[in-house]
């Protein structure tokens, strides 16, 4: 019996394996979205990867990669596999036997009490424990997969909000520019005596709102750019990298919404969590349930009598130990593992619902943001691009003036700027949607719909 039980031990403890619960999450990230995540214990071969991409312009991809290997903040969250590790393995130990022992002494003799007491019944749970901590350890791993992936996200969001930052703010640099030159052109007429103070000042105007705009865009891109630093784990010199200055544009296909509610709901990593932590909650109740009928069997042996040089041998016989249920049969317990229980159902129903909502919802915007950023490229930015020409050609002919040139400019370069943020939210629609097919969901920050370069971008989701 002691050898199947020391049998069951070490097959518990070697189910509950760091490396091997790591393994699993690296193994089930890698499978879903073809990143490679690292338990950074310190080692140099991570870091000589970090350096290599690091001296080429960043990719979504490469920001991505970088933060799975160097956020500490990711890095402490894989410490849970340990702490769980350690919590699961003290649990399905049995106690440890009990001794009592006393020695007495009289005038002529010496009395000796030894009991030795070993908990049955807590060695028989020990099994239904090994069960419970098993399935607690599956819902952890696959908790930390979910974890792993929404950090992902974040960095790619992350990621396009800072490319986006960096586009507009070259347009902001130009609309500037343009403004700058209208208004210089403006004064010189003015000191002239061929413009009154009225028009004057509107171009004024103008310009020194685009000063506004582009100082608020230089301070957007700055805190992108710290946002993903944050997100890389980059300082001192490492944070000077450059990223692909142009967003990707939007794919030509059209994003097809057949079975995505039920592969989202399949694959999705915090429902899997909660049905294995239900599996834990049945074997709790179950477990209180034995426990409140019987609370304590223990058997042992016992020694007691005299000793001395003419004492007769000690007697030495069985002890057995019995907690009698009568007043505490674990209801308490029990009532509170099966509203343990409940709750988990109802979390997981309320879950799968969220998220088919989420994926119609990230899966029509994205379609939509598709749409116009096809819209945009195809019609708007052409539209304006033509229109620039014809008041270009007319100006030369000095049909119009130089004032409705630069507006046609300044049209122009909004265009594109509208053009560059629906790129952007357009991306970060189509990450949030791969998230959620690869079994992930996304965890805090501000959708990238809410992004205006007009005023500084909102910060990120936390580490």
């Amino acid at each position: 019996m002691m050898r199947r039980i020391a049998f069951v031990a070490l097959s518990a403890t070697s189910c509950v394996s760091s490396d091997a619960a790591f393994h699993d999450v690296r193994h089930a990230v890698h499978d879903r979205a073809a990143l490679d995540v690292e338990w950074n214990r310190g080692g140099d071969d991570d870091d000589e990867a970090i350096r290599k991409k690091l001296e080429q312009p960043l990719t979504a991809q490469d920001a991505v990669q970088i933060a799975l290997l160097n956020n500490r903040s990711l890095q402490a969250q894989l410490e849970d596999l340990g702490i769980a590790r350690a919590v699961l393995l003290q649990g399905m130990r049995p106690s440890n036997p009990q001794f009592h022992g006393s020695l007495k002494f009289g005038e002529d003799e010496r009395d000796l009490d030894i009991t030795l007491v070993q908990s049955i019944t807590d060695v028989v749970y020990a099994f239904s424990r090994a069960s419970i901590a098993r399935a607690d350890l599956e819902a952890t791993k696959l908790s930390l997969s979910q974890s792993v992936l929404a950090f992902s996200f974040a960095t790619k969001r992350e990621f396009y909000r800072y490319q986006a930052a960096e586009q507009i703010l070259e347009m902001r640099r130009t609309i500037a520019e343009s403004a700058l030159a209208g208004y210089t052109l403006a004064k010189q007429m003015h000191e002239a005596g061929n413009m009154n103070d009225l028009d004057r000042d509107i171009e004024r105007g103008l310009y020194e709102d685009a000063r506004v705009q582009f100082a608020r865009a230089e301070q957007a891109l700055v805190e992108a750019r710290e946002d993903l630093n944050k997100r890389m784990g980059l300082v001192g010199d490492r944070t000077t990298w450059t990223a692909v200055a142009r967003l990707p544009d939007p794919s030509e296909a059209a994003i097809d919404d057949a079975g995505v509610e039920a592969e989202v709901v399949e694959k999705n990593f915090e429902l899997a969590a909660i049905r294995h932590r239900l599996s834990a909650a049945n074997g709790r109740i179950g477990l209180a349930r034995a426990q409140g009928l019987f609370p304590n069997i223990g058997v042992g042996v016992a020694v007691e009598g005299e000793i001395g040089r003419d004492a007769p041998p000690l007697p030495v016989g069985p002890v057995v130990e019995v907690t009698l249920p009568l007043w505490d049969q674990g209801q308490g317990e029990i009532a509170r593992r099966a509203a343990e229980q409940r709750r988990l159902e109802a979390q997981y129903v309320a879950r799968a619902v969220d998220l088919r909502a989420d994926a119609r919802a990230v899966r029509t915007r994205a379609e939509s943001l598709r749409q116009q950023a096809d819209y945009l490229a195809r019609v708007i930015l052409p539209l304006r691009a033509r229109i620039l020409e014809k008041t270009q050609l007319m100006a030369n002919a000095m049909q119009i003036g130089l004032f409705q040139l630069l507006m046609a400019k300044r049209d122009q370069i909004e265009a594109g700027r509208s053009y560059v943020e629906t790129l952007a939210r357009y991306w970060t629609a189509r990450a949030e949607l791969d998230l959620l097919l690869q079994g992930g969901s996304p965890m805090g920050g501000p959708a990238m719909d809410d992004m205006n370069d007009a005023a500084p971008a909102g910060r990120g989701g936390g580490h």
